[in-house]
């Protein structure tokens, strides 16, 4: 003990050690609170408890304490200290100072919001790059588990995961930026405990700390900060208080409605210059709460910048309730200032003012007639005393226009703008990353650890000591279990599912599927019940995989087997060619039909069997490629002998007296010879276009990703059957379509999608080859209503199928609010509206309209929707529809 003592005191003296607590003035801790070291440009924290510890050279230092809610307090430090520090932080009285009030009864905080998210676009791109070293320590505090779930989680590799539990993990890294979106991120030590079950990553990504502005949308969240707030967020003046000689303006924000995008909270904006000093966000999502703080600092001058970021995450689902708390620490260096963004009229005005060093000066550059006249009219809009929504859309327009002219012209930005996204984003870790031990992290950890932290380290430390011992143990245990199996379990092994061969970690795989029912072919009227087995071979490597699956059906008495496989090439272009061979029980509607498992539930339970089948012994090969970007070409040939099916059983659980529905297909134009046997071979081929299709190139495998596109997509396919007479093929029929399909982000969540499609079919001779609709005749469903897009809700499942021409129509939005939402009960919650509309014209349906209403994302799992439709000639129909969205 007296070792320990004097050891500690050594370290203590050595060190130079800031340290100490952050307290109220009744002496209370105050968690988290944000400390910043003028003098280095170093943000750090105190840790939950209050308590903060920093190396640093000896010296004397300026040091700024803040946290919201309380004073902020700057004082000189000399290191070493004599002591540990007592930081005491009164509390933040708001004043509420003169402010202009319009007529119209504008809160306050309404112009000042105005000017901080037209100024928002400067404030992201005034700095042009720096470089940072980053600590980040989260912590991981189990509230409530299941038993059955704790037993069955590991911790580095100890099993048990009990409530009360804390675990950590901390990292260092160090970051390089550069605009627009360059990062550069190297890993240089990470330690931590964390449940291996949960799949949770060995280090912590500081990447998403500094990708992430207070002013850019964080992907489907809206920050108060965007240029769309206004729409979403009601802001009211709370006050004002001092740092140093500046007033900060503190606005409360909330969402106009509930709405899973949107933030509520309290923001500090500066005076005058409009720029962020604080931030407190709450945002509510189905699995939980999530909260964001962030403190600012000046790290040059006149130039704020993060310096301290709080993520705590509240997560409640399914029995489970885990806190998450994160706190990084940063050091700044290397700062650069984007000398081709110039300074809005607006701000130099005032640093002029309170300035005198900070002069107006002119562009030191000729800058091109595009940046000056965006710039003239950027300082124009910029200078008004009330901005509009229509204003604050034009300011990020001509600010985005100003920078990209800039870049281009420094050489940073090619002229013709490149669809491919490149991701300028990279990430190495050290290869001692992993291996520091206790000293390092006692000497540079910027943050101390909790106590509880420092319990669950030192679990971590015992449990390294023991590792190999435990491996070597454990190896053992594995064979003498696996030396134990006897033959009942070796042919479990083979009835479920066993991999037969496995190598290059697990990028070359033989697998051998078992022998059992499947729940994709389990039961139907005509085969009764099946039994499956398959073998198959993956190569991910090469792009190559092939199945061999067979069953037999019992009531049928017949033997199914389904040979495929795909092998990719051309990997830039996307290229595809694959085949199909067998002998199965097909859907009429092939891939448009209703979904296997409801259809064999619907059977079992309620004899309702909505699918209708024919036998198919087939031959299809098909490719496709893209010939250019955005345009790819398809191609197939095909064989196939068409058997006429009837049903063989008319067994259930229940209702067992009653007889299941026919196995002909009930539709105006077919006829009996279109269900008898027969054969059929031909080919098809198909263009698909997309305008400026955006794209991602995986550098490693060469693997080309479609992204996006602002543009519809075109289609046009063509397949044509031929007789052959060795083949005793007859069939002649032909079939053109067209279609356009675009899906639009309307934004935060919001979308429209619509297609339009049409066809004509000349000498149809058989069921299958009439033009299928999705359809889903059963009230319930196990996918989301918008899948596949277009899927008429009403209409029996083969009744609009159709064998001459056809137009289809559809369109589909989807929206936080349209109708129910804004009721009391509803507009709080996380659900989502749409309302959708398919129309089709066809030989048999004069206007066939379905219109529809859903409520979608109920308890996340759960959509319901009422769908109605009208015919010419025909009375109205309804229909209400569940979708327990398993798939």
């Amino acid at each position: 003990m007296l070792l320990l003592l004097f050891m500690s005191c050594y370290s203590w003296a050595q060190s130079k050690t800031f340290k100490g607590q952050v307290v109220d003035e009744e002496g209370n801790s105050i968690p988290y609170t944000s400390i910043y070291v003028k003098n280095l440009k170093v943000g750090t924290s105190a840790n939950l408890t209050g308590h903060f510890e920093y190396t640093l050279d000896e010296g004397t230092y300026q040091i700024v304490f803040s946290s919201l809610g309380y004073k902020t307090k700057n004082i000189d430090v000399k290191v070493p200290l004599s002591e540990p520090l007592k930081i005491v932080l009164p509390t933040q009285q708001l004043q509420i100072q003169e402010v202009k009030v319009y007529s119209n009864g504008e809160d306050p905080a309404i112009p000042i919001m105005r000017k901080a998210i037209a100024l928002g676009t400067y404030y992201r791109r005034v700095v042009k790059s720096y470089e940072a070293d980053v600590y980040m320590n989260g912590s991981f505090t189990i509230v409530k588990i299941p038993k059955l779930l704790s037993s069955t989680i590991s911790v580095n590799d100890e099993k048990g995961f009990e409530e009360g539990n804390v675990y950590s993990q901390e990292s260092m890294s160090h970051v390089k930026f550069s605009q627009p979106d360059h990062y550069e991120q190297t890993v240089k030590a990470v330690k931590m405990v964390l449940p291996k079950s949960l799949g949770v990553d060995k280090s912590i990504d500081p990447i998403e700390f500094f990708n992430s502005s207070i002013y850019d949308d964080k992907g489907d969240l809206i920050t108060p900060f965007s240029t769309r707030a206004f729409s979403f967020y009601k802001f009211q003046y709370l006050g004002y208080f001092m740092v140093g000689d500046r007033v900060v303006n503190k606005i409360c924000v909330t969402p106009r409605n509930k709405n899973k995008n949107c933030f509520t909270g309290e923001i500090g904006v500066f005076d005058n210059t409009w720029d962020v000093y604080s931030v407190r966000l709450e945002n509510e999502q189905f699995w939980g709460k999530m909260k964001i703080e962030e403190t600012y600092n000046a790290v040059e001058k006149n130039v704020f910048m993060p310096t301290q970021q709080i993520i705590t995450l509240k997560v409640s689902t399914m029995g489970i309730k885990v806190d998450f708390d994160y706190i990084s620490s940063v050091k700044y260096q290397n700062i650069a200032l984007n000398e081709g963004i110039k300074q809005p009229a607006l701000l130099q005005d005032y640093w002029a003012k309170v300035d005198a060093e900070n002069k107006k000066v002119e562009a030191q550059k000729q800058e091109n007639e595009k940046v000056l006249e965006a710039q003239k009219k950027l300082d124009e809009l910029l200078l008004k005393e009330k901005l509009s929504r229509r204003d604050l859309r034009k300011i990020d327009k001509l600010s985005d226009e100003i920078e990209k002219e800039t870049m281009i012209e420094n050489g940073e930005l090619p002229e013709k703008e490149s669809l491919e996204v490149v991701s300028h984003h990279s990430m190495k870790v050290d290869s001692t990353a992993k291996k520091k031990d206790n000293s390092f992290w006692e000497v540079n950890r910027p943050i101390p650890l909790t106590e509880a932290q420092v319990v669950a380290m030192s679990k971590l430390d015992s449990l390294n000591t023991l590792q190999l011992e435990k491996n070597k143990n454990k190896e053992e245990k594995e064979k003498k279990k696996e030396e134990k199996s006897n033959a009942f379990t070796k042919a479990l092994d083979a009835i479920l599912y066993l991999d037969l061969y496995s190598a290059n970690e697990g990028k070359q795989r033989l697998y051998f599927e078992g022998i059992s029912p499947t729940v994709e072919n389990y039961f139907n009227p005509v085969d009764g019940f099946m039994l499956w087995s398959g073998i198959g071979y993956e190569n991910t490597t090469s792009r190559f995989s092939t199945r061999l699956r067979a069953g037999y059906g019992f009531e049928s008495e017949k033997v199914l087997f389904d040979f495929t496989g795909q092998k990719e090439y051309a990997w830039e272009k996307r290229g595809k060619f694959s085949w199909s061979i067998g002998s199965t029980t097909t859907d009429f509607k092939k891939d448009k039909g209703m979904s296997t498992i409801v259809d064999e539930i619907s059977s079992l339970f309620f004899k309702d069997n909505f699918r209708r089948f024919y036998g198919s012994d087939h031959v299809t090969l098909n490719n496709e490629i893209d010939i250019a970007n955005g345009l790819q070409f398809s191609s197939s040939i095909y064989y196939e002998n068409r058997k006429e099916l009837t049903n063989n059983t008319n067994y259930s659980f229940f209702r067992k007296d009653e007889n299941y529905q026919s196995n002909t297909p009930v539709n105006a134009h077919v006829t009996d010879d279109m269900l008898k046997e027969s054969a059929a071979s031909g080919f098809s081929v198909g263009l698909r276009y997309t305008p400026r299709q955006y794209y991602r190139m995986d550098k490693e495998d060469k693997r080309k990703e479609i992204l996006y596109s602002h543009f519809p997509t075109f289609e046009v396919n063509y397949n044509q059957n031929f007789a052959v007479d060795f083949l005793e093929t007859t069939s002649k029929y032909s079939h053109l379509s067209a279609s356009i399909t675009q899906k639009i982000d309307l934004g935060y969540g919001d979308e429209l999608k619509y297609f339009v499609n049409g066809g004509r079919m000349w000498n149809v001779s058989h069921f299958s080859e009439f033009k299928s609709f999705y359809t889903h005749q059963s009230p319930v469903t196990i996918v989301p209503f918008d899948q596949p897009e277009g899927r008429f809700m009403v209409a029996d499942d083969y009744a609009l199928n159709e064998n001459k021409w056809y137009f289809n129509a559809y369109a589909r939005i989807s929206k936080q609010y349209i109708l129910l939402k804004y009721l009391p009960g509803l507009n709080n919650t996380l659900i989502k509206e749409a309302i959708s509309v398919n129309y089709l014209k066809s030989s048999i349906y004069d206007n066939y309209v379905e219109a529809g209403y859903s409520l979608n994302g109920i308890f996340q799992v759960v959509d319901f929707g009422f769908y109605t439709a009208f015919n010419k000639g025909s009375n109205p129909q309804y229909r209400l529809k569940l979708s327990l969205k398993l798939q």
